[in-house]
């Protein structure tokens, strides 16, 4: 910037002036380097940033898959080469036909960017037909197998590589997990927020047992709890878990307790409950060997 933006002052200050200034505008094309600059904002477009990962990570499976199908290729048009020369030489046969054949297949070059053309275009019978109907049927076989083998498998092989890398540099991206995550923890809140509200009738900002059981009377509230991993088919020991203990549950503890309970359970939550039966265990063992010594 620091030396396109002088430039450009220059050249709009000067340019009306009757000087020979045509040297001082090729200093434009340094403008183009500041298309390089989006390269930068990548990191704020999600999709872009994974195709551009994908286009990278995939480089050596491209190169190694290009290469296999460049052998098939090579192979497919080594073969029409040198099997339709007796057919270009043949004073006998139809001259026009004999001219687009020795356009497609004339020599090595021709007949490879031809199967090349054939393999990716799609219009491979546009190139076929000729030769099965106007030099041999026995044509059909060789490219019936080519199109099977390259047209169709080898290229959906390749493709589902590339479907394959994409999803796994879609779920390998850090920063996208993250943001996925965030979302969703900010859909569940508001969720569980209009839950509260509308169980909390009486609008005093906590929800009594009465209360909380006529919510989950609804399906739709005991199947969306359902697919958090809590199960309401027991409103009141599920209220008793999640007030602790107190007469009304406040929106936070609803909320908090909600997200504590969603999904099995985690280790960070079993390890507290063996700790504290170890406890207990090694209290009742105390107790037992004092009634023991009585």
């Amino acid at each position: 910037d620091a030396v396109v933006v002088p430039l450009m002052v220059v050249d709009v200050a000067l340019g009306d002036m009757p000087l020979d200034l045509s040297f001082a505008r090729v200093a434009r094309i340094v403008r183009i380097v500041r298309a390089f600059r989006v390269v930068r904002t990548l990191s704020h477009f999600q999709h872009l940033r994974i195709l551009w990962n994908t286009i990278a990570g995939s480089l050596v499976s491209f190169i190694y898959s290009m290469a296999i199908m460049f052998i098939f290729m090579f192979m497919l048009a080594l073969f029409l080469t040198q099997s339709l020369q007796d057919f270009l030489l043949d004073q006998s046969a139809d001259l026009d036909q004999r001219m687009e054949l020795n356009r497609l297949f004339g020599d090595g070059i021709k007949s490879l960017w031809t199967v090349f053309e054939l393999t990716f275009s799609g219009c491979w019978p546009t190139y076929a037909r000729p030769i099965i109907e106007g030099v041999s049927w026995l044509y059909a076989p060789v490219f019936a197998f080519y199109v099977a083998a390259v047209v169709f498998a080898m290229s959906r092989v390749v493709a589902a590589l590339f479907l394959k890398e994409t999803l796994q540099q879609a779920s390998a991206d850090a920063e996208m997990m993250v943001k996925d995550r965030g979302l969703e923890a900010q859909r569940m809140e508001r969720n569980l927020l209009a839950l509260f509200h509308s169980a909390d009738g009486d609008g005093n900002g906590s929800v009594s047992e009465s209360e909380f059981c006529k919510i989950l009377a609804h399906d739709k509230v005991k199947l969306w709890l359902g697919k958090l991993g809590i199960d309401g088919g027991d409103p009141i020991s599920l209220y008793q878990q999640l007030a602790g203990g107190h007469d009304e549950l406040a929106c936070e503890a609803f909320v908090y307790g909600i997200k504590r309970l969603k999904g099995e359970a985690r280790a960070q939550d079993l390890i507290p409950v063996v700790n504290d039966c170890k406890r207990i265990l090694k209290i009742c063992e105390q107790m037992q060997n004092s009634c023991g010594s009585l």
